[in-house]
């Protein structure tokens, strides 16, 4: 399982994000604009953190999520979900719809520091409000 497959997974399953956008939370491509309100996300970077033992490496990457909404109160709801879904998140997230099961484990996952963990605007042309916020994900390699 991907660090991306993980995270997608940990927004579904928080009920608040359910409540606003049901399951649309999508890797890198946004879907056409009726679909909103809806998140969607791409990789920003990652970095292989190697213990000095020289045994378990971990991972960290970063990971930028955009959330879109027909009005403002709407997106910032939604990006507040994905904030309290994500941060300082620690287990193991498992993928049960292959055999064998999937597993990654996750350390914690913690915001971007500013500026690069928030921004917001208006898209003219899709008449969305976006919000966007950065968050690094701790995992150990698989």
């Amino acid at each position: 399982m991907t660090s991306g497959e993980a995270l997608k997974r940990i927004i579904a399953a928080n009920s608040a994000f359910q409540a606003i956008a049901s399951n649309r939370i999508f890797p890198v491509v946004a879907p056409q604009i009726g679909h909103a309100p809806f998140s969607f996300f791409w990789s920003a970077g990652r970095e292989i953190v190697e213990t000095l033992e020289g045994g378990v490496n971990m991972v960290r990457d970063r990971y930028f999520i955009r959330s879109s909404a027909k009005d403002a109160f709407t997106a910032e709801a939604l990006d507040d979900a994905i904030f309290k879904a994500l941060v300082e998140y620690s287990g193991t997230v498992e993928n049960d719809d292959v055999s064998p099961a999937e597993t990654l484990l996750i350390e914690v996952i913690e915001p971007m520091p500013r500026p690069q963990h928030e921004s917001m605007g208006f898209s003219d042309s899709a008449e969305l409000y976006d919000i966007q916020s950065g968050f690094e994900i701790v995992y150990l390699m698989p």
